[in-house]
């Protein structure tokens, strides 16, 4: 799996110190992960007279919080000992893959409540087509009935589990048996889920 690792870059002990300030700017919808976490982070470069060129990769099209990264990414980098000038450019190519979220960056999801993502469809774009899709309804638990009265072995638009088999893993209490309630969470890459052991709802981060 694809972790996001950026381009090579010039600057030697100063570029070290840039990834470390990186490292602590956070995504504004979901803070507890980074901009280096999310593999946003395509190319940084640093010259010999303080100037900083940084490249990121939006997480989807038309991303509303892409201006406060860029802001954030500009103001952390600004206060590096030795950084003069700081240029943020963002690009659309390569496209930014739910592949490229890091080790780390996947923990974090976990343990702040969201499911990671799966591994991303080999057709995916820049986009996040998967909120596209149309969930069908999904029913509530039947009180006492087994899983084959929740529907087992149909699936949801996208081939997401509608029951408890085979699920995303719940975040909160690792079980498998859960459902997609809607396909359309907070943030168009975000999906709602059900955990039938745990019963709590959570969300998923979809893979694009």
């Amino acid at each position: 799996m694809a972790t996001g690792a950026p381009s090579p870059a010039k600057g030697g002990g100063l570029v070290e110190a840039l990834w470390a300030a990186l490292a602590e700017v956070p995504d504004p919808e979901i803070p507890v992960v980074s901009v280096v976490d999310l593999g946003m982070v395509e190319r940084l470069e640093a010259d010999g007279n303080g100037t900083v060129r940084v490249t990121l990769l939006p997480t989807f099209v038309g991303c509303p919080a892409l201006e406060l990264i860029r802001q954030g990414v500009a103001r952390r980098l600004a206060a590096v000992p030795g950084v003069h000038r700081v240029e943020v450019r963002v690009a659309y190519s390569p496209p930014w893959s739910t592949d490229r979220i890091t080790p780390a960056g996947r923990r974090k999801l976990a343990a702040f409540g969201i499911a990671p993502p799966a591994a991303a469809p080999a057709a995916a774009g820049g986009a996040c087509r998967a909120a596209q899709r149309i969930a069908a309804p999904v029913p509530p638990p039947v009180p006492g009935g087994s899983l084959a009265a929740l529907g087992e072995g149909r699936s949801a638009p996208g081939g997401a589990p509608r029951t408890g088999v085979d699920g995303v893993p719940c975040p909160l209490c690792g079980s498998r048996r859960t459902r997609m309630e809607n396909a359309f969470g907070p943030t168009p890459c975000r999906s709602l889920w059900y955990c039938l052991d745990c019963r709590n709802p959570f969300e998923q981060m979809k893979a694009l």
